[in-house]
């Protein structure tokens, strides 16, 4: 009899041995899995900025304007870049047709 209660107890050590091995395993790959969707995330982010940038850098000038701020945009803290747009010309529209019309 205590011999099956010292291997009881030690079939239940090894359980949890291998519970903590397969958690911390789970938290690895899920830790690597998550890295890969956020380099994912920045490649097509990457491509749709540089789409942006070069349509408004076309766009831009023929509408005689110096600076483009992305109204939507926040600063690293998470605040605003711009507060207040009163009477500036939004080129949203402009944009969307000119990606849309030279879109494959």
């Amino acid at each position: 009899m205590p011999e099956s209660k010292q291997a009881e107890a030690e079939i239940n050590e090894l359980k949890e041995a291998a519970r903590t091995k397969i958690a911390n395993a789970d938290a690895t790959v899920r830790a690597k899995k998550e890295k890969e969707l956020q380099e994912v995330a920045m490649k097509k982010r990457e491509t749709i900025v540089q789409k942006l940038t070069g349509s408004i850098s076309q766009l831009a000038p023929s509408r005689g304007l110096n600076l483009v701020f992305d109204s939507s945009g926040k600063s690293l803290s998470g605040v605003p870049i711009l507060v207040s747009a009163r009477d500036l010309p939004d080129l949203t529209d402009d944009v969307v047709s000119h990606l849309a019309s030279s879109s494959p």
